[in-house]
């Protein structure tokens, strides 16, 4: 799958701009049910007070790429991606264009191999 892609606009912390790979991530039918949410409501509650930090620190430009955060998809599934931003101007505005790679299959794999590595042998 390719990279996801989404524009967020700063003063109104809504998406104005996803790709179809970023839609998909997310469970979205297409890149344009995506405009118009705040990604903050993808984000499981405990860790969106983390992420609101991020964005900021990114924001001053302080923040370190690429981030892996945890994800709710439309349906409330979760997933793990890793997440980059760069602060851009879109349409006169500041706003952040973050790339999205989904980590979920290589992060069950990880927990799969750590929990054989812990099994005692017979």
């Amino acid at each position: 799958m390719l990279d996801g892609a989404v524009v967020l606009d700063v003063s109104s912390f809504q998406i104005v701009l996803a790709n179809k790979a970023a839609a998909d991530m997310f469970g979205f039918a297409s890149p344009r049910e995506a405009v118009g949410e705040n990604p903050l409501s993808y984000i499981p509650e405990e860790d969106r007070d983390g992420v609101a930090r991020l964005i900021a620190l990114n924001l001053e430009g302080k923040a370190t790429n690429p981030a892996e955060l945890r994800v709710l998809t439309t349906d409330k599934k979760e997933r793990w991606i890793s997440a980059t931003a760069t602060k851009v101007d879109y349409e006169g505005r500041t706003a952040i264009l973050s790339t999205l790679r989904d980590l979920t299959s290589e992060k069950a794999k990880d927990a799969a191999l750590r929990a054989a590595e812990e099994t005692p042998e017979n």
